[in-house]
């Protein structure tokens, strides 16, 4: 045979094949491929309506998640739920992971079969010992059950098809049989961590309005006042430091999540729990109209691969990817704001700064067209020296709490003097930024008072000396323009 004829027989061999199957010669697998593109929907119920749905496996694993009423809670929701949410009720108490149980109400209130095997009135029931074995219904690997207001519907799920990508099913005990895709039945068939919401903090750290953190050397307490503007309110009260204090222990916290579950703990000791490293208590708007939500967490010692032991105010320990490190060592102290000088300061429009041998700098700003800044007398300085000013004047950091300040000390602090105008868009009547400086001592460092804080702190004399020399070098650089500008 030449090679030409030997391709014109594969050819027709080939094709004789593919009419085989396609006409039927290949049972069962072959019609499944031809009809895996048809589908039927088989159940259709609303979707606001389904108010439980139970998984029952026939290895004996029983789910079941019910929609809740107004008021009702579930061990680890943060306190009471709206009206519409899902939790898990067995084998535990849980509120339900929001995203799956949105996949589950999307397949049930519109289940789509891939193709319809055995139609009504063929006699499926009777058949005990054939066809309902071959399909795997006579004792169902899968059982969901749905609730309505109109009763219940009750999904069977048995074997794989030949191909291995569908599932035969029926509903309701009863014809017809149908086959429905693998990847709809294994929404049913998930481990149960998986229908458990894995978010123990639902927040972000601009939602969160007050912190209280209590651990072995006491309890430290700050509240929001405004964007980036936090207070400690106990111990005592002092401007806390968000930036670099609260957003660190915000940041870990915000969305965290467990990743394994210990529902019957027992013995708290062997997580570190009975005597818990630190005792989180967070208060956060989520901005959805439903007011404050709050939140207690107990942190406990670390495990393996960057994790600890914690528990909310259910009995479940949960394992979460946490440092508790920075937590246990929180004091109110670590919370406070050493910086004398807050951002919003730096938008004033008038500053002054007063010192030694008369020194006495006033500045004022303009802002339209462009930023511009002039002596009181209208001598416009260049931006790099009012930048090396602003630098100093934040620079002015206290390096620690100081001491409360006793009756008249302010006022016996003469030595210097920085003075802010509030910022446009300050609320009305609120008072300037003023800083007093006492002389430096032998050890080189300078008291200070703010007129917004009770206290009177220590700073290195090397910043106050900083913030004078800028200041006398704008003095400075006025007087040569004017020498300059004389005949």
């Amino acid at each position: 045979m030449s090679p030409r004829n030997s391709v014109i027989v594969a050819i027709l061999i080939l094709a004789a094949l593919a009419a085989y199957f396609y006409l039927g010669g290949g049972g069962e697998r072959s019609q499944e491929a031809a009809d895996q593109a048809v589908s039927t929907a088989v159940l259709s119920l609303p979707r606001d309506e389904i108010s439980a749905v139970a998984i029952q496996r026939r290895d004996g694993t029983s789910l079941r998640l019910e929609k809740q009423e107004a008021g009702e809670g579930a061990a680890g929701a943060g306190g009471e739920a709206p009206a519409g949410q899902w939790r898990l009720v067995e084998p535990v108490v849980w509120p339900a992971n929001a995203q799956r149980m949105e996949s589950i109400l999307d397949v049930l209130s519109h289940l789509v079969a891939q193709r319809v095997l055995v139609q009504e009135g063929e006699g499926v029931e009777d058949d005990e010992a054939g066809r309902l074995a071959e399909y795997g219904l006579d004792d169902p690997e899968l059982v969901v059950t749905v609730r309505t207001g109109d009763g219940e519907r009750r999904l069977e799920v048995g074997a794989r098809t030949p191909v291995g990508t569908a599932r035969y099913a029926r509903l309701d005990g009863r014809e017809p049989v149908f086959t429905l895709g693998e990847y709809l039945v294994d929404y049913f068939t998930r481990p149960v961590k998986d229908y458990r919401e894995l978010t123990i903090l639902p927040f972000t750290p601009e939602q969160v309005q007050r912190l209280e953190i209590a651990t072995a050397a006491g309890v430290a307490v700050v509240e929001k006042e405004k964007e980036f503007y936090w207070n400690l309110v106990e111990p005592f009260e002092h401007p806390a430091d968000y930036e670099d204090a609260i957003f660190l222990l915000l940041m870990p916290l915000s969305g965290l999540a467990a990743q394994e579950f210990i529902d019957e703990p027992g013995d708290l000791a062997p997580y570190g729990l009975d005597r818990p490293q630190a005792v989180v208590r967070l208060a956060w708007d989520p901005g959805d109209g439903t007011g404050l939500k709050e939140e207690v967490l107990y942190i406990g010692k670390a495990g393996e691969g960057g994790t600890a032991y914690v528990k909310t105010g259910s009995d479940t320990v949960m394992v979460v990817r946490l440092d508790p490190v920075p937590f246990a060592r929180v004091t109110a102290e670590s919370l406070a704001l050493m910086d004398l000088v807050r951002i919003d300061d730096l938008f004033t429009l008038h500053l002054e700064v007063l010192g030694p041998g008369g020194l006495h700098l006033m500045l004022d700003k303009t802002e339209q067209p462009e930023i511009i800044w002039r002596r009181g007398d209208g001598v416009r300085v260049p931006a790099p020296m009012i930048t090396e000013l602003l630098n100093a004047v934040t620079g002015i950091d206290a390096v620690d709490l100081g001491e409360p300040l006793a009756p008249g000390q302010a006022e016996g602090l003469t030595y210097a003097m920085l003075y802010m105008e509030p910022p446009p868009g300050t609320e009305a009547g609120s008072p300037p930024r003023v800083l007093r400086f006492g002389e430096p001592d032998e050890e080189g460092w300078v008291q200070v008072v703010s007129n917004d804080r009770d206290r009177i702190y220590r700073i290195p004399a090397i910043r106050l000396e900083r913030l004078l020399d800028q200041a006398a070098a704008i003095l400075a650089y006025q007087e040569a323009e004017e020498e300059e500008a004389a005949p």
